[in-house]
């Protein structure tokens, strides 16, 4: 959506660490990388200055909630 959007700049926060390492190449689950992580990969190589970093799950509130209530809306 950001990228559609037109942002150059983004800062992609997760509570998840392993997520993190995966997306950050410091990571493989038996020696490979999961589809969609690679996926992520490919998006955050894309022309644009992007960062993805580790936030604590309490620092992660408002995200939750926001997450949770887009799945009470209709499409």
């Amino acid at each position: 959506m950001a990228w559609s959007e037109g942002l150059s700049h983004v800062i992609v926060k997760s509570d998840s660490k392993v997520l993190i390492d995966m997306v950050n190449n410091n990571c493989k689950i038996n020696g490979t990388i999961p589809s969609q992580v690679r996926r992520i990969q490919e998006i955050l190589q894309r022309d644009w200055h992007t960062q993805v970093i580790h936030t604590w799950q309490e620092g992660n509130i408002c995200a939750d909630c926001l997450s949770n209530f887009s799945l009470s809306l209709n499409s």
